[in-house]
C-alpha cells in the first residue's frame, strides 16, 4: 500500500525549458573549444545532466558562479550570437536562472565543479501536491503500476461508493489519478508523474 507524507504527494515534471537552456547555452559559450573532448548531454529517468569542458575562470570563484556574477566569456563571439539570438539574456546570469527555475521544486539542480569540466545536473521537476484528508486516504489504496477498480477500493474504504467516485472524480481532474477503461472496465492509476 502506497503511504503519503503529510498529505502530500510529488509532481513530477519535465526539465525546466530555461534551465535546460541555460545549461546548453552555458556549456557552448564557455568551453575550452582547444580540448578534443565533447560537451556531454546525458538523460536519464530521472535528470538530464551537461557536461561543459573547462573549469571556472580564475578570475570566478564557486560561490560567485552560483550566484550573480559579472561575465567572464571565453568564447565572446559565440557569446554575442547567443545574446542577439535572444538565446541568453544577461550574461553572468544563467546559474542564477536555472535555479530560479527550480525555486518551487522538492528536487534542486546541482553543480559538480573541477579543475577542468562543470557538470550540472537538472532533476525532474517535484512540486509538493497538497490533498485533503479523504484525498489521501483514497490515493494510498492507488498504485501507479497497478490498476485497481471500484471494487477493490471499496473492500478498504471508509466512504460510501458515492462519496468514493467523488474524491476519485477530483483527483482525476487535478491528474492526480488516470481513469482506464468504461462500464464494468474502469479501473484508476495513479498518475505516472506523482511519485
Amino acid at each position: 500500500m502506497k503511504i503519503l507524507r503529510d498529505s502530500c504527494v510529488k509532481k513530477k515534471e519535465s526539465i525546466p525549458e530555461v534551465a535546460f537552456r541555460e545549461a546548453i547555452a552555458n556549456a557552448l559559450i564557455h568551453r575550452l573549444w582547444d580540448s578534443k573532448r565533447n560537451i556531454q548531454v546525458s538523460m536519464f529517468e530521472d535528470r538530464v545532466e551537461v557536461l561543459s569542458l573547462g573549469g571556472l575562470p580564475s578570475e570566478i570563484t564557486k560561490e560567485e558562479f552560483l550566484g550573480k556574477h559579472g561575465s567572464i566569456l571565453r568564447n565572446r563571439i559565440i557569446g554575442n550570437i547567443f545574446f542577439r539570438l535572444n538565446l541568453v539574456e544577461i550574461f553572468g546570469t544563467g546559474i542564477y536562472r536555472i535555479r530560479q527555475a527550480y525555486e518551487n521544486s522538492v528536487s534542486q539542480p546541482m553543480f559538480q565543479i573541477s579543475e577542468h569540466s562543470i557538470l550540472i545536473i537538472l532533476p525532474l521537476f517535484e512540486s509538493e501536491i497538497e490533498l485533503e484528508e479523504d484525498e489521501k486516504v483514497v490515493c494510498e489504496q492507488l498504485s501507479s503500476t497497478i490498476i485497481r477498480s471500484m471494487g477493490q477500493l471499496m473492500k478498504n474504504s471508509p466512504f460510501s461508493r458515492t462519496k468514493t467516485r467523488t474524491i476519485l472524480n477530483q483527483l482525476i481532474e487535478r491528474n492526480i489519478v488516470q481513469k482506464t477503461g468504461n462500464g464494468r472496465s474502469t479501473g484508476y492509476l495513479l498518475s505516472k508523474i506523482i511519485e
